[in-house]
């Protein structure tokens, strides 16, 4: 998780980023062959919101340095909705970067162009291959991108992969259809922030408890 982009984002998105890192470790807790899950990058804000969900109790890799920092270079690949390069298979040899970026329809290109800047190879979940031509939002959850990964990278199957964890209120099903709106689509921002808020402090209490 390369958490990098904390001053391209408010303090109630970077809530929000945290608090996907929750329900992604609550994922790798889940999974009978969990991956080797890094928080690199951390800055001062988001530091504070991990520390106050106990992060120093996960078994989890966190650091203030940035992934090309830590790793070679050519053995990093970074994800990005905006790639032209598809990812057709998960090289276990590589480490793949996900951008913890809330509300990326607002930043599109931001990953992107991270990696471009730094020659990290790029790629993106081959959701137009599965899903076909139609029009949805190809940006995902912090979360849902590392569940998608973690299981691929157990079974190799993306329809199965994608059929668990892409959420139909993106705007597409497995049948290709357009959703009807769901509650939280249909919620203010003051109703979503408590939703976030509540879900930090209940999935903390569940991975404290675990």
């Amino acid at each position: 998780m390369d958490m990098r982009y904390e001053e391209n984002m408010t303090e109630k998105q970077c809530r929000g980023a945290v608090n996907q890192m929750i329900h992604t470790y609550g994922a790798l807790k889940r999974s009978e062959r969990p991956l080797s899950l890094h928080f690199c990058s951390i800055g001062e804000y988001m530091s504070t919101l991990l520390d106050k969900n106990n992060v120093h109790n996960w078994k989890v890799h966190c650091h203030e340095q940035k992934p090309e920092e830590l790793f070679n270079i050519e053995d990093l690949v970074y994800l990005s909705p905006e790639s032209p390069n598809v990812l057709e298979e998960i090289d276990q040899e590589k480490i793949y970067i996900i951008g913890t970026i809330v509300d990326h329809n607002k930043k599109k290109g931001l990953s992107l162009g991270t990696a471009n800047n730094l020659n990290i190879h790029t790629v993106r979940l081959p959701l137009l291959e599965y899903y076909g031509d139609v029009t949805f939002n190809k940006s995902l959850n912090v979360n849902h991108v590392f569940s998608i990964m973690q299981d691929v990278a157990q079974h190799g199957n993306w329809r199965q992969a994608f059929e668990e964890h892409v959420p139909q209120r993106r705007g597409y099903n497995k049948e290709n259809k357009k959703n009807k709106p769901t509650k939280q689509d249909n919620q203010t921002e003051t109703e979503l922030q408590n939703d976030i808020d509540n879900d930090i402090l209940d999935v903390s209490d569940a991975v404290n408890n675990n």
